[in-house]
């Protein structure tokens, strides 16, 4: 499941609020699990920056801001 907020924003930003708010209470009961291919700190930034550029994620990469 993919969510782009881009257009949205343009076209029709009256709903955004809403469907983020939806998507913060699914994550907060657990009914979405994003799948992470990659888990960083977030001093390694640029790393993470490279991956992307290079499309080396199938997933999406977490900046982890705790030790």
């Amino acid at each position: 499941m993919g969510f782009f907020g881009g257009s949205y924003r343009k076209r029709r930003p009256e709903l955004l609020a809403p469907a983020f708010a939806r998507l913060v209470t699914w994550y907060a009961e657990g009914r979405l699990r994003p799948v992470v291919s990659h888990r960083l700190p977030l001093a390694a930034a640029s790393e993470a920056y490279r991956l992307l550029r290079k499309r080396r994620p199938s997933c999406k990469i977490a900046l982890e801001t705790r030790a």
